[in-house]
Order: structure tokens, then sequence, then C-alpha cells
């Protein structure tokens, strides 16, 4: 088994040392402490309104408040602070926003929520053809700053959309559809309420998941076929981003059915990435060599997060979440069923803290979005 320095050799020549520690030091965030308590966290529900099955979840970017998209269309904030108290007082926890994400002619699920690298109080939404920002320290109507239609240049539709990432740098926000479209859409000035497209990329495949590495230089994107391609990011004209679908910086083979989850680690040195085939295959970022496979899942990987440290990573499938050692790929924890035989699964760890959201879409927890909150934080 190798380590981190062992993958960076120059990094370890100039001085820069991973942290990599073992499996056996995550797992008092999930097991019992002997002789004081008789679990090593809490698993806290917050319940949402009748028909609200999550769709989507993701943190601000310094962790304090925490964004669901629903499937009756609806972004849902709340307030990290407030679910850490929950599990002291039983209380319902009542949402610090609730606003209508998607358009009321085109009504459709949110089903992406994505929050501003930088800015805590941006976040991002997708409901079908329409991408929107909003800033949560307004109140409705006027939380909607940022909008626009996901369409070509001539005005026809592009697709719905699949899924969406923020550059960055905050300026950029990249949308993959369902026609094979890329769109990069610059946030421009507080002035103009409308996102403007700068960049209309057409892929020959579906991009289903996509990624963006750290440092905003390569884009990760998944196919039908169970490969990424990755390319390059860069300035058009110096002044507005742009992908070039027709080069590619490197395809890899990396699974053997349909890609649906890719996370890049934070501190940039590796991504995961999922497929139907039920495995997760870990990869350095800078040479492409293969670290190694999880393989313990029973159904389609649906969604893939690392903690900020990149020392553990959160698998979900279709019927099953771990937790595992990112190294090693050894399962420090199982959270206990909470599906239902749900086809859309999404995780994400706190930016800061060793607490994790998660959500299915289906059954009778559904309407809930669930939370791991070790008893260190509580």
């Amino acid at each position: 088994m190798k380590t981190w320095d062992e993958y960076y050799p120059e990094d370890q020549a100039s001085g820069f040392d991973f942290k990599s520690a073992p499996p056996e030091e995550f797992r008092k965030y999930f097991y019992p402490v002997p002789g004081k308590t008789d679990t090593g966290g809490k698993q806290v529900s917050i319940p949402l309104k009748k028909d609200q099955d999550v769709r989507s979840v993701d943190w601000n970017a310094d962790g304090t408040y925490c964004a669901v998209g629903t499937r009756d269309g609806q972004l849902v904030v709340f307030e990290t602070s407030r679910v850490l108290d929950h599990t002291k007082v039983r209380q319902r926890v009542n949402p610090y926003l609730e606003v209508k994400a998607s358009d009321e002619r085109r009504p459709a699920e949110c089903s992406n929520v994505r929050w501003h690298p930088e800015d805590c109080n941006i976040v991002a939404t997708i409901c079908g053809e329409s991408l929107r920002v909003w800033d949560i320290r307004l109140r409705p109507p006027d939380v909607c700053v940022k909008q626009a239609g996901i369409k070509l240049a001539d005005g026809k539709s592009a697709g719905e959309g699949l899924n969406m990432r923020w550059h960055p740098t905050g300026d950029y926000i990249f949308v993959s559809t369902s026609a094979d479209w890329m769109g990069i859409y610059l946030l421009g000035s507080a002035e103009t309420r409308k996102l403007e497209r700068v960049a209309m990329n057409k892929f020959h495949y579906v991009v289903n998941e996509f990624e963006i590495a750290p440092d905003g230089s390569t884009l990760i994107a998944g196919n039908e076929w169970g490969a990424v391609d990755m390319f390059n990011v860069s300035a058009k004209h110096g002044a507005s981003l742009a992908v070039q679908p027709q080069h590619k910086k490197a395809a890899l083979q990396c699974n053997s059915s349909s890609v649906f989850a890719i996370d890049v680690e934070p501190l940039g040195r590796y991504f995961a990435v999922g497929s139907a085939d039920s495995v997760v295959s870990f990869l350095t970022l800078r040479t492409h060599e293969t670290m190694g496979c999880f393989t313990l899942c029973r159904d389609e990987i649906r969604s893939i997060t690392f903690t900020a440290d990149g020392e553990m990573t959160c698998v979900a499938s279709k019927s099953e979440l771990y937790v595992i050692h990112s190294l090693t790929r050894s399962v420090i924890f199982r959270l206990p069923d909470l599906l239902d035989g749900g086809s859309q699964f999404a995780a994400k760890w706190h930016p800061k803290k060793y607490i994790l959201m998660y959500c299915t879409d289906e059954g009778t927890n559904s309407t809930s979005v669930h939370f791991w909150i070790p008893n260190a934080y509580l």
C-alpha cells in the first residue's frame, strides 16, 4: 500500500507533508468510545413538507447553511446551528428560507443545488431548463438575483439541466444537459439579473456527471461507457472560459458501465469515479495512476463525497451508504439503512467537520434530510 508521499514524491522533496492517518483514527466519530458513550454520534432526520422528496443537497462554503432541492421545485435552506440544536432539544427545525425555484409556467423538480465556492450567501439551482442564482440574505420576491434559460444561441432548447458546478473562482457556472451540451455561464456584475452564456459546447455523449479540479484547470466528464474524459478549462480570448470537447487532455477507462458519480478530493490529490457496475475507482489527479477500487456496494453508485481533509470518502449506492478510508478503501462505517429502493441518493460532507448530510428520493424517508453528527460536535 502506497503512502501519499509515494504517489507524489516531488511534494515530499519540497517539504510538503500530506496527512495520512490510519482508518482506526476515524472510527471514533462513528463507534462508541468504551466507558464514555453508547454510540459515536447521532443520526438526525429533519422532516420536510409532504411531497417534498429531496433531490439534491449541499453545504455552503463555511458550513453555516445547508440547502436541499426538492421534487416539487423548492429550494429549502437550513441553518446548521439549528440542526445541531435539534439533537439536544427535540423540536421542529424550521427552514431559514424556502422558495419556489422552478418556473411557475413550466414546473420542474429542483434537481441540482450548488453553493458559491466563496460567498456563503449565494446558491445556484437547476430546475428543468432554468438556471437561477439566489441570495439568501434577501426575501421573496427579490431572493432570485440572476437567471438564465438553458438554451442555444438561436434560442432553441439545449435540453434539461442535469448537473451543475461552480468554477473555483466563483465567476462561472458549468451546466451539462440531457441533449449532450455543456453550457458555461458568467455570473457578471450585480447590476444585471441575467447570467451571460459565454460558451455552449457539444459533446458526443450525455455528460451524466462531471467535476472541476480545485485549481480550475481541468474538467472531468463521465460517459455511458464507464470512462472519464479530462479536458483543459482555458480562457477564451483572455476573457471567458471555454472547454474544447474535441481536444481531450486524457481519456481514462475507470469502470465498465455508465458513470453516475465523480468527486475530486478538496486538496487536489486524487478523484473517485462511481458507476452502474457498483464499483468506485480511485485515481491520482496529476498522474492518473489507479490507486484502487471499492467493490462492496450491491447497486449502482449514485453519490461520492470526500471530507475536507480527503481522509474519508462517503460512497452511496441505491441501497447502501458506506464511509471508507480514502487511501486504503477499508470500511470505517456503514450507516443504518434509511433507503427504500430510491433511484437517486445524494450525500455531502460538511466543509469543515465530519458531519454528513444525505437523502434518498423515494420511500418513507424521502421527505426528510438526514445528518450523521458525531458526538464531538454535540
